[in-house]
């Protein structure tokens, strides 16, 4: 009669797998992470909720503006008929808006 053999004990690989399983879950959880923080606002102070939402809130006019100098005004150098008109269009916006401006000499044309 043959001794009968005892099955081969086969290697755990759960203490190896952990980290692996732990790592897998990490990069599944991280990018749902970061878009539900950006989803609250930063900061309680109210100048810094006021600022944004004049920049990103719904009365911001940046879209409008930028349109305005980009592309309705167009590129512009530095003593060119755009750049004057750009000054313009920005003088008169801040005047309707009750902002004091003024244009003033920069540097000196030598050509």
């Amino acid at each position: 009669m043959m001794p009968q053999s005892s099955p081969t004990p086969r290697p755990s690989h759960a203490p190896a797998a952990l980290p692996v399983l732990a790592l897998a879950l990490a990069c599944t959880l991280a990018p749902t992470a970061a878009p539900a923080a950006a989803q609250t606002f930063p900061t309680d102070d109210p100048v810094i909720r006021a600022i944004w939402t004049q920049g990103m809130g719904d009365p911001s006019q940046v879209e409008r503006l930028a349109q305005a100098l980009m592309d309705s005004i167009g590129p512009r150098l530095y003593g060119s008929p755009s750049e004057r008109e750009a000054a313009d269009w920005l003088l008169a916006n801040y005047a309707r808006w009750g902002v004091e401006a003024r244009r003033e000499q920069y540097g000196t044309w030598r050509g």
